[in-house]
């Protein structure tokens, strides 16, 4: 006659634990996907300010070139 044990049931299959495991792997793996297209959509809205920063400030370099009539080679301070 086999002996009860003090571990419940389904502690014990293989299946459930498997289940477990593969649920546990799906849960990292949605996290991780959902993780990186965050960062490509920051970094997308990032670089689309640093295109508008960039395109202002060669705008003012330029109209202040214009205004103290330096050329665009002469070093400025």
């Amino acid at each position: 006659m086999l002996e009860a044990s003090n571990t419940p049931s389904w502690f014990g299959t293989p299946d459930l634990m498997q289940v477990a495991i593969v649920l546990l792997f799906g849960a990292f793996i949605w996290f991780a996907v959902r993780t990186l297209q965050q960062i490509d959509r920051n970094q997308a809205t990032m670089f689309k300010r640093l295109e508008s920063l960039e395109r202002d400030f060669y705008t003012l370099r330029g109209e202040q070139n214009v205004r103290y009539g330096r050329r665009s080679g002469d070093i400025t301070t």
